[in-house]
């Protein structure tokens, strides 16, 4: 999709949660693009809470995220210097907003992460343990994997969102302070 500077951005706050609904992490945003493939933008700084760890701290790295839609991932572009260090994608069920102005996901433990080291899939372990401790149907473990497979092959491609208009369009995201991100 061809992506535009947002006329309405909004702040929010994004949870991922796990499938047995206790919330990973908690973190505020700002919302760049809504509807099926939400786009969302966490600046450096931003205190991110994890509450199923008992801890919170700054988020050292500006964050465009993105939704997959009916893809069931979520892609992250860490970017430092005007550049993507690092791509990181969650397996996860597609993401809602809610009324309450909290965008929500469910992350399935399986990740992709690509950065100087390499591309590679993380957490195979964790997701076959919750699969079995949390109960989930087998459409689910088959799913995370069909979604990071579908990720994978657009990195591979570099199609989108890892075409670089993560990066683009992070220079046109205001902070949440309402300024101008330098770019």
């Amino acid at each position: 999709p061809r992506m535009e500077p947002p006329g309405d951005a909004r702040a929010i706050r994004v949870e991922k949660r796990k499938w047995d609904g206790t919330v990973s992490a908690r973190t505020p945003a700002v919302l760049l693009a809504g509807g099926e493939a939400p786009l969302w933008r966490v600046a450096p700084g931003a205190r991110r809470e994890r509450p199923r760890r008992g801890t919170a701290g700054p988020v050292r790295l500006e964050e465009v995220s993105v939704a997959g839609g009916a893809a069931w991932w979520i892609a992250t572009a860490r970017i430092a210097g005007g550049r993507v260090l690092a791509y990181h994608v969650d397996a996860a069920l597609p993401a809602r907003l809610g009324a309450d102005g909290v965008l929500r996901f469910c992350d399935l433990d399986l990740d992709l992460v690509a950065d100087v080291a390499g591309v590679r899939v993380r957490d195979a372990d964790v997701l076959a343990r919750r699969a079995g401790e949390m109960g989930y149907p087998d459409a689910v473990v088959r799913g995370a994997w069909a979604g990071l497979a579908d990720a994978r092959h657009r990195l591979a491609a570099g199609a989108w969102p890892f075409d670089g208009s993560l990066l683009r369009f992070a220079a046109f995201v205001p902070n949440p302070a309402g300024e101008r991100a330098a770019g």
